[in-house]
């Protein structure tokens, strides 16, 4: 696009004169000869738009904008500057038809130009003063984020600006070659806009353009007056500018300083070049960063502050360690700090406690995402069990893996809670799902809570390996495709989004009435907003209600909450214009500035000097019952790091022999306080022995038995005797919290010791109260993911022990798993398919075995019920179903018959059509053989005649060859390559074909390679000749040249952006036939979605030279049949009775084992090469782009 900036005109006349001007002296003048046509339609085809608003959406492809600006005769001796606000295009700048500068690139390298540069230099010369001037501007929009609040742009001379906000001219495409529109050779459309002219102070403008209206920043004094607080808290200031800046996290360590990190480097990280970028601002990037102090310096810093003398006021600042890029958090350690700087989870030693880096950082962790800066991992955080946690968000997709491990790197697409162990190196998916994850806090029974950035909630209760509903469409599926069902956020009435940091207050110094709220920050509304918490079965509901804390200070920005050693709640200010990420990436960011502030009762005391590192063994248990959750926290790391003689002793005395209170029914703050730190404390500082876990699993404290479990379970062995513990809990626990957490640790044993729990938890539902676990927030799907994760290795096992009696005996069993475990065994294996006729004849009435049979026909949505055994189908014949498929596997001679009008009826429903052509191929009833032959010929469904095709391999019949070859000709393309494929399934067949390729009746060159190579399969002396002659040599392109190739592609991949819609259109034509990207595509080779796809030039090694690396499993096999047939594919399954291979087109052959003469592997991929040759560069980008891209291109 093309912008022409023009003076403003105010008044009539004005218009008039630029009407004038353009007509006369920009275009022929009306006393010339009149224009060319082709001239005149270069004047005609401009239309006004109006700016800055048609940069807000502006149209697809290539335009140009142009505008008119009037200088006063003063300004020849100024240092004009134009200012272009970037948006998500590639843009060049024209002055007079000087080019002054742009940003990003244009095709064939198209690269966006958002977030570059916004100002550009005029030349002296191209200035023209008291004459109206051209300004035009060039844009290619390709699929780019859309809605930015773009400003007008300005020219700047010194000390003064014109605004050009108002009618331009715009045009699509470029000019033809010998045409200029940047400069006034070219006439302008005699049509009316404006030409600007009104000069205004510079200041102001510059101003207007960095608030866009927007009060602009308050040094903090000023910001502190504009608070609005409760009536009985005060708010204070904590640390500013210049002292820190942008801070994103914040804690305190046990020294009571506070420890900021700084986030200044975002958006972008340091060192890296964009290659391709979405609609929702996912970058791909030119390399993986290197970890320090091998990085690219950034701008990031954690510093800390200290009130040295008590005063309240923190005077000592210091940095720990900068230069860091996208240090999103922290956590202390005994010895050191472990830094979260995505990709990698670092430590830095400090042994000698000096506040510096004793080195260069340990990196324990690499592959966390970093596509999206506003999404990366973050919130890091030492959990009760002494595992870090943290939270990842819904835009970044991770595959993380120890630093030097061979081990398959653990892949999360999108929002999860994470966690790592240092003293094992485990890292594992905590809870995956919820919305764009941000926070982490642990109430004071350990539950796990994290914001929300979406509405009616106040965010997620995550229970280990729990599952969540996200944005699917957007944000990917979750990993585990049997789930059946996910989470909700915790209930709550309609609020507006969105509050991602939660903090419970559990300090007590601002006061009783704000004990146990839960405060979340709200960011976008620049407010604090308090709920209150009600117990909700395993987990609990909220209900705003008040906002503490609210601004009339526009760039008030709270992100994150912590409690401070004096009970107080701090708060992250990240202080900002605006606090969405696209305009971020418009270069709407201040990274000057940032403050924390302490929000207290009214009258409490600012903290006064602590230091917990001093502290006695005995006051370190002893504070483990303090009042305030943040002074227990620190004192349980203490100990832990301290491992103090004799305290284990001490604290067991107290766990175990004292009258330390129970819960109340809503498990209030006083009745847990110090039994569950005590816990914690006794199960850390040393594994407990057998006894010792007995005690804990049958303590008095509802949180001390759920987290014994927890703990215990973690590491998957336990002994007999814990494991029969175990049962016993399952039979006998009625708290929804136990038993919600003995579920969530049932998938973390082995299935010996899992299988009698999950039978008793079952067993003994109904007896609960409050209708059993069936009405429980947690436990139904809780259960069903246990019975779930041994569905297939314990099959036979486990379903014996749930016919038994538990599944049909309680309401959960029938209502919650009975459906769920038929839909898994109808998803699965042959022989889990199998289990589901067993199932059905379990089923003691006609409601579970409708339940039953409505979960069967959910398994099979979308696909063929052609290849069911016959068992399965006599199994739901008993059980009252049957479909007209089904009648015909069963053979029925009505059903028969109706299927053979049904298929040469183009009217039928395609999905049955389908699947009736592919059973009668398989059972080969009398008729079928003409029937589809007949709708081979008369269809006018391209599918059904493909499929059709493929059916009629299995008849060995010469009549076949003759029809085929007779209409070969006339067949349309895509039904002619399935018909070449037929005639090549059989050694007569081929040799018919072979005979009227030599007689001229047929092009060879017609025939694909894929063919050619299938009828080399029969190899045969004849054959083999024959193809050679008119083939010749067909082993592919040499290494050498595919290495070549690749190598070229790479150089291409450098020198231009990506587009990944464009891409995922060249992969549904390309590519989805065979592979499955984000649920699209076809399942012949590997589903490409869970594959690390970082890494483009690995990516071309396939694609360029398929058979460099064949992925186990996907092996070439084939099969020679005793009547001839010749296949090639997949083995999807197989037994000692039949062989199930998936062939290059998509069918699925099942192939009786005792008709099978040869079987073998092949070393060639079925995937063919030259499959980028008909792509030029640009599109090889764009492929590439979508094929790196880490989570689904939703539609919104």
């Amino acid at each position: 696009m093309l912008f022409l900036i023009f003076i403003h005109a105010e008044s009539p006349l004005m218009r008039l004169f630029a009407v004038v001007f353009t007509t006369v002296f920009l275009g022929n003048c009306a006393m010339s000869a009149e224009p060319t046509t082709a001239h005149a339609a270069q004047v005609n085809d401009w239309k006004i738009v109006s700016v800055p608003e048609a940069f807000k959406n502006p149209p697809e492809g290539i335009g140009w904008y142009r505008g008119l600006v009037k200088l006063p005769a003063d300004w020849s001796q100024h240092n004009l500057k134009v200012f272009v606000e970037p948006f998500d295009a590639a843009i060049e700048v024209f002055w007079n038809g000087t080019r002054i500068g742009g940003t990003g690139a244009f095709p064939p390298f198209f690269r966006s130009g958002l977030g570059g540069s916004d100002r550009f230099a005029v030349p002296p010369e191209a200035v023209r003063a008291s004459e109206i001037n051209l300004v035009a501007i060039r844009t290619c929009f390709r699929d780019g984020r859309t809605g930015f609040h773009v400003a007008a742009p300005v020219v700047f001379g010194d000390g003064q600006a014109i605004r050009f906000n108002g009618s331009w001219q715009y045009r699509s495409g470029d000019p033809p070659q010998g045409i200029s529109w940047s400069s006034l050779d070219t006439p302008l459309s005699p049509i009316e806009q404006d030409v600007f002219e009104k000069i205004e102070p510079a200041d102001v403008v510059e101003e207007s353009l960095r608030r866009i209206d927007d009060a602009g920043p308050l040094i903090a004094s000023l910001s502190l007056q504009q608070f609005k607080v409760a009536d009985d808290l005060r708010i204070d200031l904590v640390v500013g500018e210049p002292e820190i800046s942008q801070p994103l996290s914040i804690k305190w360590d046990a020294r009571g300083r506070l420890w900021v990190s700084q986030f200044i480097q975002y958006p972008e990280p340091a060192g890296l070049r964009m290659l391709s970028r979405d609609k929702f601002l996912r970058s791909v990037y030119d390399k993986v960063p290197q970890p320090p102090p091998h990085h690219d310096r950034g701008l990031d810093r954690i510093s800390f502050h200290e009130d040295t003398d008590g005063d309240g006021t923190l005077d000592r600042h210091g940095i720990f360690v900068d230069g860091l890029s996208l240090v999103s958090s922290f956590a202390f350690d005994s010895e050191g700090l472990w830094v979260l700087v995505p990709p990698y989870l670092l430590f830095y030693a400090d042994k000698d406690k000096d506040d510096h880096p004793d080195g260069d950082p340990v990196i324990h962790l690499k592959g966390f995402g970093i596509e999206d800066s506003h999404s990366i991992a973050s919130n890091l955080r030492w959990g009760p069990d002494g595992w870090l946690y943290g939270s990842q968000g819904s835009t970044v997709t991770s595959h993380v893996t120890l630093p030097d491990s061979k081990a398959a790197p653990v892949a999360s697409l999108g929002q999860c809670i994470w966690r790592y162990d240092p003293a094992t190196t485990r890292y594992e998916i905590f809870a995956e799902g919820g919305g764009n994850a941000f926070g982490v806090e642990f109430d004071s029974k350990g539950r796990l809570f994290s914001g929300h950035n979406g509405g009616d909630t106040r965010g997620f209760h995550y229970v280990q390996g729990g599952y969540y509903r996200k944005g699917f469409e957007k944000h990917g599926e979750l990993s585990n495709p049997h789930a059946y069902g996910f989470f909700e956020p915790i209930k709550h009435h309609s609020a507006p989004r969105f509050t991602h940091a939660l903090l419970i207050d559990e300090g007590g110094a601002l006061g009783v009435r704000y004990k146990g709220s839960m405060f979340g920050v709200a960011p976008l509304q620049g407010q604090i907003v308090r709920s209150e918490i009600f117990p909700n079965g395993s987990s609990i509901a909220t209900r705003d209600i008040d906002v503490p804390v609210s601004s009339t200070d526009s760039w008030f920005r709270p992100v994150d909450l912590q409690q401070g050693p004096d009970g107080a709640i701090y708060i992250c200010d990240f202080y900002e214009q605006r606090i969405d990420h696209a305009s971020h990436y418009q270069g709407r960011i201040d990274r000057e500035r940032g403050r924390v502030w302490r929000l207290s009762a009214k009258g409490a005391p600012s903290a006064g000097p602590v230091d917990l590192t001093a502290a006695t063994t005995d006051t370190l248990i002893e504070l483990l019952s303090s009042a305030n959750r943040w002074i227990r926290q620190t004192a349980l790391l203490q100990l832990v790091w301290k491992h103090p003689a004799g305290a284990r002793e001490k604290i067991a005395l107290k766990l175990f022999h004292s009258d330390l209170p129970l819960q109340d029914p809503l498990g209030s703050l006083e009745n847990e306080c110090g039994t569950i730190d005590l816990a914690w404390a006794f199960m850390r500082l040393a594994t407990p022995s057998e006894k010792e876990w007995l005690s804990l699993l049958s303590h008095r404290n509802n949180t001390v038995r759920a987290w014994a479990i927890r703990m215990l379970c973690d590491s998957g062995t336990v002994s007999p005797l814990i494991q029969t513990a175990l049962i016993e809990r399952g039979r006998e626990e009625s708290n929804s919290s136990v038993r919600s957490q003995l579920a969530s640790s049932l998938r973390r044993l082995s299935e010996e010791v899992a299988l009698p729990i999950v039978i008793e938890m079952l067993g003994t539902t109904d007896a609960l109260p409050a209708n059993g676990d069936i009405t429980d927030v947690h436990v139904p799907l809780l259960l069903w993911w246990a019975i779930e994760s041994i569905a297939s290795s314990h099959r036979d096992e486990l379903l014996a022990e749930l016919l038994r009696g538990p599944l049909w005996n309680s309401a959960i069993g029938r209502v919650e798993i009975a459906p769920r475990l038929m839909r898994r065994l109808a998803s699965g294996t042959r022989s889990d398919l199998m289990a589901t006729a067993t199932l059905l004849d379990s089923a003691p009435d006609s409601i579970q075995r409708d339940r039953l049979l409505e979960a069967f026909e959910k398994a099979f949505e979308g696909r063929s019920l052609s290849s069911l055994p016959n068992e399965v189908i006599a199994g739901i014949s008993r059980a009252g179903g049957g479909s007209p498929t089904l009648r015909l596997r069963r053979g029925e001679p009505a059903a028969l018959a109706d299927c053979l009008r049904g298929i040469t009826d183009d009217s039928s429903d395609r999905m049955q059509r389908l699947t009736a052509i592919d059973i009668l191929g398989q059972t080969r009833p009398e008729g079928a053989r003409e029937a589809l032959l007949m709708l081979v010929r008369n269809s006018t469904d391209e599918v059904a005649r493909r499929a059709a095709l493929g059916s009629l391999e299995a008849w060995n019949d010469s009549r076949i060859a003759t029809e085929i070859l007779e209409i070969l000709p006339a067949l349309p393309l895509a039904v002619r390559s399935a018909a070449l494929d037929l005639l090549a399934s059989r050694p007569a067949w081929t040799e018919r074909f072979l005979e009227t390729l030599a007689a001229g009746l047929f092009s060879a060159q017609e025939v694909p390679e894929a063919v050619v190579r299938r009828m080399l399969l029969h190899s045969t002396p004849m054959i083999n000749q024959t193809v050679e002659k008119m083939f010749g040599s067909i082993q592919g392109a040499s290494t050498a040249a595919m290495q070549s190739q690749i190598d070229l592609l790479v150089k291409s991949l450098g020198q231009g952006s990506g587009i990944p819609t464009a891409g995922r259109t060249i992969f549904l034509s390309a590519c989805a036939s065979c592979h499955v990207l984000f649920k699209e595509g076809g399942h012949i080779g590997p589903d490409l979605t869970s594959h690390d796809r970082s890494d483009p030039r690995a990516m071309l090694v396939h694609v360029v030279n398929p058979s460099a690396v064949i992925r186990e499993g996907f092996e070439s096999s084939i099969i020679i049949t005793d009547d001839g047939r010749a296949l090639s594919g997949f083995i999807v399954e197989q037994d000692a009775s039949l062989v199930v291979l998936r062939t290059v087109d998509g069918r699925t052959a099942s192939i009786p084992r005792d008709t099978i003469e040869q079987m073998h592997k092949s070393p060639k991929s079925l995937m063919p090469e030259g499959l980028l040759d008909k792509f030029d560069e640009q599109q090889v980008r764009d492929l590439l782009a979508y094929l790196r891209s880490t989570q689904p291109l939703a539609a919104r």
